[in-house]
């Protein structure tokens, strides 16, 4: 065994095992002890091999197989999630792993050889088993840094998707490593590109141009594979959201609807109150007790939407009231102060569609939140040419980098609203800030006034 690589290979798997570890700890929400454990399942599995490797030959193709399965079988057996997205998990680390880890390991080889046949006066040179271990430690760092450095953005790819959606994830994903783990096994047989130069085919089976023709090859087509991987991943993900987004937003649309249905309602109610007056009166006086008690639980049921607040738009008092109703039943102390300029050019729904999503997240925020006294507040006002709308309530972030505006983070609906109300301050060229401190979150949004539309 050679001790001056083996070494270095210990230490890379350690690491390994760690990150990936930590990678499945923040996707599944597992305790700590199972990634713990987890990782040196992982770190022992991967001396196991490399010990395995020197003493007995297996092929590649059934070694890698082998590796696959038991890597995602332990993961799946580990971990409590659901069945779906574990597999999803397992398959993208093992494309990390097989994709990165090959396109660096040939392309730090084409480097060795153009080195090596630089220096050398004999001018045929090859890739040593001993160089091409140590290639292998070196690709494992980089194996390490990519799954550290995309494991932020694969949260929102693996976060709260439907069970279909992670099989069609790892489908594509594991036939794309499948397809790679074909060419290596060719490569390891010796089935290499021939490199053909000159017309008399003098250098045709000369063996640096074949090692490095054959790296070259392996590098472009795992290059297009990490190309064609990444795009289908983060472009599923992309299609999910905006899918989501666009539901969402049909959704808040019929329910501000029929909240102003209900509203118009209760006002004509309202209207009517002296013509009811004197029905209910003439009821009364003929001591017809049955049809009175019928007809005060329809005006009951009319005017079940009377709101403390009265901003001017019959939506935006029947959105508040509704809300209101939930920090009611959720025991949230409830503060509004809201003024809408009386010739407020913004669209009422797209009005509802801010507030509503403010005030959802603040909600759920507030169920989340540390016990002891939880509140909402909610601000609007006229600032200079601008509407300033802001919303604090109690939080348990510590840090506002928990949220991203890109969704990536937030978990559920709480990131498509996010992305709802960046797209809709963005359509009135508006502004948006948030800020979390002393364990409350604060949103604000500020509207031009003149630049609505």
């Amino acid at each position: 065994m050679n001790w001056f690589i083996f070494i270095p290979a210990t230490v890379c798997y350690g690491l390994y095992g760690r990150e990936i570890g930590t990678f499945f700890k923040k996707q599944s929400g597992c305790a700590g002890r199972e990634a713990e454990i987890f990782a040196v399942i992982c770190f022992l599995g991967k001396i196991g091999e490399y010990v395995m490797a020197e003493k007995w030959y297996v092929p590649f193709i059934i070694s890698a197989l082998a590796e696959h399965l038991l890597f995602a079988g332990i993961a799946v057996l580990m971990f409590k999630a659901e069945m779906e997205k574990k597999i999803a998990m397992a398959v993208i680390l093992m494309a990390i792993r097989v994709l990165v880890g090959n396109f660096s390991s040939s392309f730090l080889s084409c480097l060795v050889l153009l080195v090596k046949n630089v220096l050398s006066a004999e001018g045929n040179v090859y890739v040593s088993q001993a160089e091409g271990e140590l290639a292998g430690c070196v690709s494992f760092g980089v194996i390490i840094w990519s799954v550290h450095c995309l494991g932020r953005p694969l949260g929102s790819v693996l976060d709260n998707k439907i069970r279909k959606w992670y099989l069609l994830l790892a489908l594509p994903l594991a036939l794309i490593v499948l397809l790679v783990d074909i060419v290596n096994y060719g490569a390891s047989i010796g089935i290499l590109v021939v490199a053909g130069l000159g017309r008399s085919g003098g250098e045709y089976w000369k063996e640096f141009y074949n090692e490095l023709f054959s790296h070259t090859a392996i590098c472009i087509l795992t290059a297009l594979s990490m190309c064609a991987a990444g795009f289908y991943v983060f472009g599923m993900n992309r299609i999910y959201v905006e899918q989501r987004k666009k539901e969402q937003y049909k959704s808040q649309a019929a329910f501000y609807k029929m909240l102003e249905e209900q509203y118009g309602q209760m006002e004509r109610l309202r209207h009517d109150m002296k013509n009811h007056i004197i029905g209910l009166r003439g009821l009364w006086e003929n001591r017809e007790w049955e049809k009175l008690g019928s007809y005060l639980e329809q005006m009951m049921e009319a005017g079940n939407l009377a709101s403390e607040e009265n901003t001017g738009s019959g939506a935006v008092d029947a959105l508040l009231y509704q809300k209101h109703r939930q920090a009611k039943e959720r025991q949230v102390i409830w503060e509004c102060d809201m003024q809408i300029p009386g010739k407020c050019p913004i669209d009422e729904f797209d009005l509802c569609v801010l507030l509503g999503n403010m005030l959802d997240n603040a909600l759920a925020a507030c169920e989340k939140a540390d016990a002891g006294e939880k509140f909402v507040s909610i601000h609007a006002g006229q600032v200079k040419k601008c509407l300033l709308l802001e919303v604090r309530n109690s939080t348990c972030l510590k840090n506002i980098k928990e949220i991203s505006l890109e969704g990536k983070t937030a978990p559920g609906e709480h990131g498509i609203g996010l992305l709802n109300i960046k797209d809709t301050v963005g359509k009135y060229d508006g502004a948006m800030h948030m800020e979390t401190e002393g364990g409350i979150f604060t949103i604000s949004l500020l509207l031009p006034l003149n630049q609505c539309h």
